[in-house]
């Protein structure tokens, strides 16, 4: 609760005080993306700018120190404005400043657990605080697909981390669209706040285009 409560604090600061408190040249570099629904009722209140992926929105936010707390504020339109930046810089620094701190870790390494030939690795950031949006990394994404010489599923745990699941042949049998998404809506009906849950089914990374798509 008390993060919570830091963050609507931190978002009201930066609306009242206004964006002359807080220049771009100033928080620039602080900006980072967030993925998650296009409905999210995080943001609704916001409202915060956007643009669309796929079934998905990604939004943009402040990291900032509150109440020796990290707190997001969310870059609402009006805060955009204020900037006089555009949506294509906003999204560029973010990007940019979501590359410093993009990492993947072999699951079974991350919890401790034996480690799997077929193992999903875990993509999200040093944080795990919105890390979800690290799927946008196409370099990290791409590095992992040419490492596992695979296409990708990649299943949607939370807002805050995906997995990469390499569609090796081999292991088809057990590793496949059908029971991934399966899997997907069974971990957020019983282990996924409603506010966290990113989506209901898996996507797929082609190596070959660099595409990720809807996989339903």
């Amino acid at each position: 609760m008390k993060k919570e409560r830091n963050e609507n604090n931190a978002q009201v600061k930066i609306e009242i005080i206004g964006s002359a408190e807080f220049p771009w040249e100033r928080v620039k570099d602080k900006v980072y993306p967030a993925l998650a629904p296009r409905d999210w009722e995080n943001v609704k209140k916001v409202p915060a700018a956007r643009r669309d992926f796929l079934d998905l929105a990604v939004y943009y936010y402040i990291r900032v120190m509150e109440d020796d707390c990290m707190a997001s504020i969310w870059v609402s339109e009006g805060i955009l404005n204020g900037w006089g930046v555009g949506m294509d810089a906003l999204d560029a620094q973010a990007m940019k400043n979501m590359k410093k701190v993009t990492y993947a870790k072999e699951m079974g390494e991350m919890i401790g657990a034996e480690t799997l030939p077929y193992g999903p690795h875990i993509l999200t950031n040093v944080d795990s605080h919105y890390g979800a949006a690290a799927m946008l990394d196409k370099e990290s994404v791409f590095a992992f697909a040419a490492e596992k010489n695979a296409d990708l599923y990649i299943l949607p745990s939370s807002v805050h981390e995906v997995m990469l699941q390499p569609a090796l042949e081999e292991y088809r049998e057990k590793i496949n669209a059908k029971n991934l998404n399966r899997m997907v809506r069974e971990c957020n009906r019983m282990l996924v706040t409603p506010w966290e849950r990113l989506a209901d089914h898996i996507y797929h990374y082609s190596r070959e285009t660099g595409e990720i798509l809807i996989v339903e």
